[in-house]
This record gives C-alpha cells, sequence and structure tokens, in this order.
C-alpha cells in the first residue's frame, strides 16, 4: 500500500476525476442484490476514489486511507500521511461518528481539509 502526502494527487486528472467524497463506508459497504437490471446503478452509486478513517480500539491513532471501489470492488490503495490528526480524531469522536468494521466517514473538517489540499 501507498503511504504519501494528499497534494501529490492533486495532479493525477483520473483521482481528481472520479473522486467521490459522497461515499462513506457505511453507503460502501450497504448489501446490495444485483440483477441485470440495476447493475450499472448500483455501480455508479460507489464508484471512483473515495476516502475514509482507518481506526479501532488499540490503534494508536486515526489513519486517512484513500479506497478505490471499481465495478463493486473495493480496495484500499493509500495511506494519507499528512493529515491532520486533531481533525481526524474529531471524526472518530464525534457523537454523529458510525463505525463500519474499523471504518468511520469523513466529517466536515477533514472533507475541507481534503479540499484545500486538493484545489477543489
Amino acid at each position: 500500500m501507498l503511504e504519501l502526502k494528499l497534494a501529490s494527487l492533486k495532479k493525477n486528472g483520473i483521482f481528481i476525476r472520479h473522486l467521490r467524497l459522497d461515499v462513506t463506508p457505511e453507503i460502501l459497504l450497504k448489501p446490495r442484490f444485483i440483477t441485470a437490471q440495476n447493475r450499472e446503478k448500483l455501480i455508479s452509486e460507489v464508484q471512483g476514489f473515495s476516502f475514509y478513517i482507518d481506526f479501532m480500539e488499540g490503534m494508536e491513532k486515526p489513519v486517512l486511507m484513500v479506497m478505490k471501489t471499481y465495478c463493486l470492488n473495493s480496495k484500499t490503495i493509500a495511506e494519507i500521511t499528512n493529515a491532520p490528526e486533531a481533525l481526524l480524531w474529531e471524526c472518530v469522536r464525534s457523537p454523529e461518528a458510525k463505525e463500519t468494521t474499523g471504518m468511520y466517514a469523513i466529517c466536515p473538517g477533514v472533507e475541507g481539509w481534503i479540499k484545500k489540499e486538493l484545489g477543489i
């Protein structure tokens, strides 16, 4: 898995064009019943690059991760090494935070930081 600074993705046109800030772990992992009629719609719900925060009890700190989803197959592809730790803790400790198999959605503070770093 790659370890990188978020700004390094700024020049990656494919990443920027397919960035999905609306896809959360809860959305990504919800059950889907695929048929020939709904396949394309279901793929479009989650396809692209998204972020999540990896954290479980026993970990030293939360970590911002990049997930790639293509044709309903997902893979964590990178760890963002320069994410502000205080913002990540906000996402994990927020009363609204939902843990989904050790994954947390990014919160507004982290989303704002991502947009600033990527210039979007």
